[in-house]
C-alpha cells in the first residue's frame, strides 16, 4: 500500500470542524490503495478542545509533534489571563480599522499588538519547525510516495513547502478556506497573498473545497489553472446511520458548531423565533433551542437579550460523535452563512443527518443552490425574519402532525460521501506520481 504523508494542524481527537475533512481522506484511503502517515500537533491550540474518547484511525500512522504558541507565550510573560483576551475575536485584532471597546481598552491594544507582530502567518506558527523536524524524520524511512497539507491554518503549508524543496516529493495542497479575506490589515494582506503566490506555485496540485473557492483563488492567482481541482467536504453515512432517530417531544432547532457574532450574526434568526414564541404561534412548553459548540455562558448570554434563556439547551463543546447525534435527533438544523461563496463543512453533516436545513445567508449563494439541489431545506436572506417565522410556522405544523417536510434527492447527497471524495483524492494521487515517475 503506498503511503502519503499528511501535514494537518487539526486532526482528533481535536474539536474542530477543520479536522474531519483530513480525518475523512485517512479514514477512507486505504480502500483505495493508500495509507496515512500524518504529522499533527500533539497539543494543539484550539478554542474546541479536544474530544474525551480516542479516535482510532486503524490504517493510519499518526506522528504527534510539539507544538508552541507565541501568543500564549507572550500573554504568560505579560501576565495576562488568557481569558481576557478570548473575549476579542481575531477578526477585530487583525483589522486596522477596529475601535477598541470602551471597556477593557489596554487588554484590547495589547492583545493586537501580540496578534499581529507574533501571530504570522497564523496561529500555528510555532508548529513549523516541529512539524518539520518530524516529517523529515519519517520521510527518510523511504516508504513516503506523496506529501499533502491542508490549510487554515496556512503554516501547514509551509511545512509541506519546505519539505517539497528538500526532497521533491509530489506535493497536494489541500484548501478549505480562501485565506485571504478583507478582514486583515493590508500589511497582512500583502505577506498573506505573496505566501500563498508560493505555495500555489511549489504545489503540483491544489485541491479547493468548492467550486466557488477555485473561482475565488483563480482570480486572486491567476496562472496555475491546470493544477486546480475540486473535491468538496462531506460525511460518513456508515457513522449517521448508526445513530438513533429518536426525536425529542418538544420542537427542537439545532444548531451545531462554532458560532461568531458580528461575523455569522444569528440575530435575526434568534428575533425570528422570539416573535413566533411571543405571538404563541408556538408554544414555549413545546420548543427547544439547542445550540452546540460554544461554552454554555456564550450561548446564555447570546439569546438573553431575546429572552430566549428558558428554551435553550445548550452543552457545550462535545465530541464528533456527539454532535452527529445531537443533528440527527433535532427537528430542524439552522446555519448563519455570511457571504454568497462560503460552505461551512457543517452543511454536509447536516444533509448526511436527513433533517430539515433552514439556511440564513445571501440568495442566489452557495448555501442556497447546495440545499436546492438536495432538497434538504431552504435558504432565507438575513433581513427575512417574516420569511424564517413563515417557514419554521409551516415546519412546526409539518411536524406537529407527522408530515414530510422535505422531498430530497438522495443522488444529489451521495455525492457528498467521505468514501467518494477519499476515491477522488486517491485517483489524483495516482495521477501525480504516474506523472512525476515518467
Amino acid at each position: 500500500m503506498k503511503k502519503l504523508l499528511m501535514i494537518c494542524h487539526s486532526f482528533p481527537p481535536v474539536l474542530d470542524v477543520g479536522a474531519l475533512r483530513p480525518a475523512g481522506f485517512a479514514t477512507y484511503l486505504p480502500r483505495y490503495g493508500w495509507s496515512a502517515v500524518v504529522v499533527t500537533p500533539k497539543h494543539p491550540d484550539v478554542a474546541m478542545g479536544i474530544a474525551p474518547e480516542q479516535t482510532v484511525f486503524p490504517h493510519a500512522e499518526i506522528i504527534p509533534s510539539t507544538s508552541w504558541n507565541p501568543v500564549r507565550g507572550a500573554m504568560k510573560i505579560l501576565g495576562m489571563e488568557r481569558e481576557r483576551f478570548r473575549q476579542f475575536h481575531p477578526v477585530s485584532l487583525l483589522n486596522d480599522s477596529s475601535d477598541p471597546p470602551a471597556r477593557n481598552w489596554l487588554a484590547f491594544k495589547i492583545a493586537k499588538f501580540i496578534y499581529n507582530w507574533l501571530w504570522i502567518p497564523d496561529r500555528a506558527n510555532g508548529w513549523y519547525p516541529f512539524a518539520l523536524r518530524e516529517a523529515s524524520r519519517r520521510i527518510k524511512q523511504g516508504d513516503i510516495q506523496a506529501l499533502f497539507s491542508t490549510s487554515g491554518p496556512l503554516t501547514s503549508h509551509l511545512v509541506a513547502l519546505r519539505i517539497k524543496q528538500r526532497t521533491g516529493l509530489p506535493w497536494v495542497a489541500d484548501f478549505r478556506d480562501p485565506l485571504v479575506e478583507e478582514v486583515f490589515s493590508p500589511r497582512r494582506r500583502q505577506l498573506q497573498k505573496r505566501i500563498l503566490a508560493g505555495v500555489l506555485r511549489a504545489a503540483d496540485l491544489v485541491i479547493m473545497a468548492s467550486e466557488e473557492l477555485r473561482e475565488i483563488m483563480l482570480a486572486a492567482f491567476p496562472g496555475h489553472e491546470e493544477k486546480y481541482r475540486v473535491i468538496y467536504n462531506g460525511f460518513e453515512p456508515d457513522l449517521l446511520q448508526s445513530i438513533p432517530k429518536d426525536l425529542p417531544s418538544q420542537f427542537t432547532l439545532g444548531y451545531v458548531g462554532s458560532m461568531f457574532p458580528g461575523v455569522r450574526d444569528p440575530k435575526p434568526f434568534l428575533q425570528a423565533v422570539s416573535e413566533l414564541l411571543a405571538e404563541g404561534t408556538i408554544p414555549r412548553d413545546n420548543f427547544k433551542l439547542r445550540i452546540v459548540g460554544p461554552s454554555p455562558r456564550f450561548c446564555h448570554h447570546l439569546v438573553q437579550p431575546f429572552g430566549l434563556e428558558p428554551v435553550l439547551e445548550a452543552p457545550g463543546p462535545v465530541s464528533h460523535l456527539d454532535s452527529l447525534k445531537y443533528m440527527v435527533q433535532s427537528h430542524v438544523l439552522w446555519l448563519v452563512v455570511p457571504k454568497p461563496f462560503i460552505i461551512s463543512a457543517k452543511i454536509f453533516y447536516y444533509l448526511g443527518a436527513g433533517r430539515p436545513i433552514l439556511g440564513v445567508a445571501p440568495l442566489g449563494g452557495s448555501l442556497d443552490q447546495l440545499l436546492q439541489q438536495t432538497g434538504m431545506g431552504v435558504t432565507l436572506a438575513p433581513e427575512d425574519i417574516a420569511g424564517i417565522k413563515r417557514v419554521l410556522i409551516e415546519w412546526y405544523r409539518a411536524s406537529t402532525e407527522n408530515r414530510p417536510i422535505l422531498r430530497p434527492n438522495p443522488e444529489a447527497i451521495s455525492r457528498f460521501d467521505r468514501s467518494r471524495q477519499a476515491g477522488a483524492l486517491a485517483q489524483f494521487l495516482n495521477e501525480l506520481c504516474h506523472h512525476v515517475t515518467t
